[in-house]
């Protein structure tokens, strides 16, 4: 099963907070994701932004679970913390699918 969901940008709902909905979506995943990387704030802040469009793009679970796994391997998240983060991520898509059904 393929979910589709629409790019996370509040425009299109007459939004005009220089605070999108992307950019909160990647505060909150920086700030989720800082307790577990070591990684340097620049990198973390462009894999961050990685995550946050594969978050709103058109995967399968299996896919976007495979995906999202190998982006935290990029910031050397343990697999015991990635057993925790990847549900969390994928808790977050399905706030970005309520958000766009409203």
């Amino acid at each position: 099963m393929i979910i589709i969901r629409q790019p996370i940008d509040d425009t299109a709902h007459g939004s005009t907070s220089s605070s999108t909905a992307a950019d909160k979506t990647t505060e909150l995943i920086i700030t989720f994701l800082e307790l577990h990387t070591s990684e340097s704030l620049p990198a973390l802040h462009t894999i961050v932004h990685i995550l946050t469009g594969l978050l709103a793009g058109n995967f399968d679970h299996d896919d976007l679970c495979h995906i999202l796994n190998n982006e935290l391997d990029i910031l050397a998240i343990s697999a015991q913390a990635k057993q925790n983060i990847i549900p969390a991520l994928l808790g977050i898509t399905k706030v970005i699918e309520v958000q766009w059904q409203v």
